[in-house]
């Protein structure tokens, strides 16, 4: 199944005389068009074979997070691993806490992904000038959240699995996904109710690459909006990209570069899976 094809006109809208409607309530009729777009794929009886969930925490405020998605996911019987990659360093006392949640599971380093596509490029006598960061943080002209969203695009540089499906460090998990590690890579839940030929980053299930991390990271190094040389790269003699935001205003997120880099390559998956609740 590919990206949705479905869309809410605004005729749609001006139905039985309601030509005027808040945005809450234009949601919640489009909404209505998509409702076999929710419903989860049954659940396995086995984990798919070499196969992993992975999540990313960037820093030690998301420790609850990830004790949070650790617990959710035991809670509804998951038969599969969580691989937790960790973006170093962290203090001792986060990565105690983390080690003792994550009894079993596989703990990462970010900066071992991020050796492991340097490798790749000198491998292949492709390593190119780029910026000197101290961290494995990426894109100097990013700020805030959406600076540490650039580490995400390392998590396909991991090894060991065939097949990963990532998970946003602050989900909540309600019921049983192992059905996503069966799925064809690439799949992600589109950007609804806003975007139906996108996709929401948030959930994705992916074939671990070195070929797919270098050529992603590439991307984040040439991407800007308008086409110009982005900040940060000068000097590096990298072509700017233009790439259309995936819903930001000001800067550029993981979630526009892997728009660009799997447009017309991603298969959509239940909306049921990436489902925004507003928690008050």
């Amino acid at each position: 199944m590919g990206a949705p094809q479905f869309s809410c006109p605004r005729s749609h809208f001006h139905t039985r005389g309601l030509t005027i409607l808040t945005l809450r309530e234009k949601i919640r009729v489009c909404m209505t068009r998509v409702a076999p777009y929710l419903k989860l794929l049954p659940t396995p009886s086995r984990c798919a074979p070499n196969a992993t969930f992975v999540t990313l925490i960037a820093n030690e405020t998301y420790v609850p997070g990830a004790v949070c998605l650790r617990r959710s996911m035991a809670r509804v019987g998951s038969r599969c691993p969580l691989t937790l990659v960790v973006a170093d360093p962290l203090p001792d006392s986060a990565m105690a806490e983390l080690t003792a949640a994550f009894a079993g599971s596989r703990i990462r380093r970010l900066s071992d992904l991020r050796a492991r596509v340097d490798q790749h490029k000198r491998a292949g006598r492709r390593l190119q000038a780029r910026a000197q960061l101290t961290s494995t943080r990426q894109l100097v002209r990013s700020t805030g959240w959406a600076h540490r969203t650039f580490q995400k695009l390392l998590l396909f540089a991991l090894d060991g699995y065939s097949r990963a499906a990532f998970l946003d460090i602050d989900m909540l998990i309600a019921r049983n996904v192992d059905a996503l590690l069966d799925q064809p890579p690439f799949a992600a839940v589109a950007a609804l109710p806003y975007a139906m030929k996108q996709f929401n980053s948030g959930v994705f299930v992916f074939t671990p690459s070195l070929a797919d991390a270098t050529a992603l990271e590439d991307l984040s190094l040439r991407a800007s909006f308008d086409g110009r040389r982005p900040a940060g790269s000068a000097g590096l003699g990298l072509t700017p990209i233009r790439i259309q935001g995936a819903g930001e205003r000001d800067q550029l997120t993981d979630q526009s570069i892997f728009n660009h880099h799997f447009k017309g390559r991603w298969t959509a998956l239940p909306y049921g899976y990436n489902m925004g609740v507003k928690v008050r």
